[in-house]
């Protein structure tokens, strides 16, 4: 099967959102202002949302699928490929979380794994 890579979905301009975690097996992922997003097929995707209101929001639009939450308080749900545009919009970080920074300390500890800048080459 060939592996599916967040990165052949994004383009040069949304790189800095790509990152990986700390198990190999894993592949990259987005980090948004408001959730984690990661590939989990050729035309889906998994949210993974620290925010009640954009998963109501993408409720509404009719674009999350198959959502429940965690005793933690996050969101999981299903999003087709074809709606990423529409979930960076809702919040993306305009540059790369600061690799020593509190931000990025405090996404480890809610998703509890580690974050790894990615830098695939995007052409």
């Amino acid at each position: 099967m060939d592996e599916l890579l967040m990165k052949d979905l994004i383009s040069a301009k949304h790189k800095h959102l790509l990152y990986k975690d700390e198990c190999p097996e894993l592949t990259d992922f987005l980090i948004l202002n408001w959730c984690e997003v990661y590939r989990t097929s050729k035309t889906q995707l998994r949210i993974l949302s620290w925010s009640p209101s954009k998963c109501s929001q993408l409720r509404k639009m009719g674009v999350i699928s198959d959502e429940w939450s965690t005793d933690d308080g996050l969101r999981l749900g299903t999003v087709d490929n074809s709606k990423l545009d529409v979930l960076i919009q809702l919040g993306a970080p305009k540059q790369r979380i600061h690799k020593k920074g509190k931000n990025l300390l405090k996404l480890e500890e809610l998703l509890a794994h580690k974050i790894y800048p990615f830098n695939p080459k995007i052409i």
